[in-house]
C-alpha cells in the first residue's frame, strides 16, 4: 500500500480560474480575493468586497456581471450568463463598471440578501472583465477573472447525500481495464469526496489491488479529494496496475463524502480471455525487492537499510530515485525531519538482466521530535538515449520513527452500513489523531433508542497489505452485523491499537 491522501483539500482547488479570451497579452489588472466565503441565515443580508489594482501603465475599463457556475463531469467549472439563476436575484453590486487608471486601486462592494425560504450551498461568480484602451482608442478584451461567492445558508435538517449512478469495469481507449463510477450529489450541500475500489479474487478473497478513483481534474492536479457542488454529477475513474488474468473478481467501491458520509457497493465480474489488452509497460521491466523502508533511531543517530532493483529487460535502463511527500506540507514528513542519503546515488544505470543494491541512510537530527515521519520513495525507470522516456514507476513507503513515548489517539468520524444478503456490512471511518502510525481495530457496540445494548460488531481493515494508517489520515474498518432489522441505532465505537484503547466515539447508524 502506498499511503493515500485523505486530508481536506482547500476550496481554491478548482475555484481559482483565469479564463483567456481574445488577448494574449499580460494581465493588466490584479484581483483579490478570488474566493469569498459567506455564511448566512435565511432572511439575513451579508456584504462582500474585492479589490482591483492596475498593473499596467494604460487605463483599464473594468466591467462586472453575475455568472452562474456549472461543474462539469470531469470536475472543472464552466460559466454561463444566467437566465433563471435564483442566486442572481440575491446579489447587488455597488457598480457594474469602473475606469481604473495606472497605479490606482478600487474596491468593489456588494451585498447578498438571502430569502426566508433559502437553504443549502450556493455558488455564484462575479465576472471581472478588463478592457484596455489601445493607441487608436479601440478597446480589447484581455483576461477574465471569476470572483467566486461561496454562499452557505444555515437551515435545520440539511445533510449531505450522494447517489452512485454507475459502477463498472470497462475497457479504455487502449483496451486496458478501467474502473468507472458516476456519482451524483443529490443534496443541497457542497462537500469534498474521495473514492477507491478494492479488487479481490472472488474465490480466495485475496486482495489483488486497491485502486484510487478521481475525476479528470483530480488526476491532472494530483488531488485525491474533489470538491463537489450540489446537483453535480462527477465521473470518477482509475486504472488497475495489476494484470487481471481470466477469472472471477469482486469489485468493492468505497465512496466517501462530506465529513462522515460513505457509500459501499460490491459487484462480481467475470474476466475472460481477450477481454483486455495490456501494453508492454504493464509487465514491469524493473522489479523492486520491497514495498517498505522502515528506520528507527534516537535523536542524533543514523540507520541503514537496503533494497535491490533488478532489470528484467534485454536493454539497459536508467533508474531514478525520487523521495517525495505523502502530500504537500504533510506535518509528519520524512523530507522535513530526516536527512536521507543514497548509495551509490539517486541515479543508477542497470544493464540487461542485472541487479544492484541501493543503500539508504537515515540521519536523525539531534533536535528530532519523538514521532513517526512518513513519505514515499518513487523508483522511476527511464529508457536510455538522448531522449529518455519514463517507462514505469514503483513506489516504496518510507517510515522514519524517532524512538520514545508516542501519542496514540483515534476518532471515528463516520459510520455506514450496506445490506449483504441477510446481514449488514458495517463500515467505520477512523482518523489517526496521534503522532505515530497505528493499526486500529474497533468494537462497535450497537444500542437501541432506549440505550439497551443489542449486539457488538468487530471491525478491522479493508484488506490492504498493512492494516495501518499514518497520523492525520483516515482508514476504513469493516465487519458484519448479523440479526439486525432496518432502523436507526446508536453506535458506541471503541477503537484499539493492539490491546490499548485509544478512542471512543458515539455516532448514529442507519440500517436500510
Amino acid at each position: 500500500m502506498v499511503y493515500q491522501r485523505h486530508s481536506r483539500s482547500i476550496f481554491c482547488m478548482v475555484m481559482i480560474l483565469l479564463l483567456f479570451f481574445v488577448s494574449t497579452g499580460d494581465c493588466a489588472v490584479g484581483v483579490q480575493p478570488l474566493v469569498i466565503p459567506l455564511q448566512l441565515k435565511p432572511g439575513e443580508t451579508g456584504s462582500f468586497q474585492f479589490k482591483l489594482s492596475a498593473l499596467d501603465n494604460i487605463p483599464e475599463q473594468v466591467e462586472f456581471a453575475i455568472y452562474q457556475p456549472f461543474q462539469q463531469p470531469d470536475g472543472s467549472l464552466s460559466f454561463i450568463i444566467p437566465e433563471n439563476f435564483q442566486v442572481n436575484q440575491w446579489i447587488r453590486l455597488d457598480t457594474t463598471r469602473v475606469l481604473l487608471k495606472p497605479g490606482e486601486e478600487f474596491t468593489v462592494r456588494g451585498t447578498v440578501k438571502i430569502p426566508l425560504n433559502a437553504k443549502g450551498s450556493h455558488l455564484a461568480a462575479v465576472m471581472v472583465e478588463p478592457k484596455n484602451f489601445q493607441a487608436n482608442d479601440a478597446m480589447q478584451l484581455g483576461v477574465r477573472y471569476a470572483v467566486l461567492l461561496n454562499i452557505k445558508i444555515d437551515a435545520p435538517g440539511l445533510r449531505p447525500t450522494a447517489k452512485v449512478n454507475a459502477f463498472e469495469l470497462i475497457r479504455n481507449a487502449n483496451g486496458e481495464p478501467l474502473v468507472y463510477a458516476v456519482v451524483q450529489n443529490n443534496s443541497l450541500l457542497d462537500y469534498y469526496t474521495s473514492a477507491f475500489i478494492t479488487i479481490r479474487d472472488n474465490k480466495t478473497k485475496r486482495l489483488i489491488e486497491r485502486v484510487e478513483l478521481r475525476p479528470e481534474v483530480g488526476w491532472l492536479n494530483s488531488k485525491s479529494e474533489m470538491h463537489m457542488l450540489p446537483g453535480s454529477i462527477l465521473q470518477y475513474y482509475g486504472t488497475p496496475n495489476q494484470v487481471l488474468t481470466p477469472g472471477e473478481y469482486e469489485l468493492r467501491l468505497f465512496y466517501q463524502y462530506g465529513s462522515s458520509g460513505q457509500i459501499l457497493l460490491s459487484k462480481t465480474i467475470q474476466v475472460k480471455s481477450g477481454d483486455f489488452y495490456y501494453q508492454e509497460n504493464k509487465l514491469k521491466r524493473v522489479s523492486v525487492s520491497t514495498d517498505y523502508l522502515t528506520f528507527n533511531g534516537r535523536p542524533g543517530t543514523s540507520m541503514l537499510k537496503s533494497f535491490s532493483v533488478e532489470n528484467k529487460w534485454n536493454q539497459p535502463l536508467r533508474v531514478l530515485l525520487e523521495p517525495t511527500e505523502i502530500e504537500p506540507n504533510y506535518p509528519f514528513s520524512v523530507l522535513k525531519f530526516v536527512n536521507l542519503e543514497f548509495k551509490p546515488g539517486k541515479e543508477v544505470i542497470l544493464e540487461p538482466r542485472r541487479m544492484t543494491t541501493i543503500i539508504v541512510k537515515a540521519n536523525f537530527p539531534k533536535d528530532s521530535v519523538v514521532q513517526g515521519n512518513y513519505g514515499i520513495l518513487k523508483v522511476k525507470v527511464f529508457s536510455m538515449g538522448p531522449n529518455p522516456m519514463l517507462l514505469e514507476e514503483s513506489m516504496l513507503n518510507l517510515e522514519a520513527v524517532v524512538t520514545g513515548t508516542y501519542k496514540t489517539e483515534a476518532e471515528a468520524v463516520g459510520i455506514s452500513a450496506a445490506r449483504d444478503g441477510s446481514n449488514y456490512l458495517v463500515s467505520v471511518i477512523v482518523k489517526n489523531k496521534g503522532n505515530i502510525k497505528i493499526a486500529p481495530q474497533a468494537d462497535v457496540v450497537i444500542k437501541g433508542e432506549n440505550g439497551k445494548t443489542l449486539g457488538m460488531v468487530k471491525v478491522n481493515g479493508t484488506g490492504e497489505k498493512e492494516q495501518a494508517v499514518v497520523p492525520f489520515k483516515t482508514m476504513t474498518l469493516m465487519g458484519y452485523a448479523e440479526g439486525f432489522k432496518p432502523g436507526k441505532y446508536q453506535a458506541e465505537i471503541r477503537i484499539y491499537h493492539g490491546s490499548n484503547e485509544i478512542g471512543v466515539s458515539r455516532l448514529t447508524m442507519e440500517l436500510k
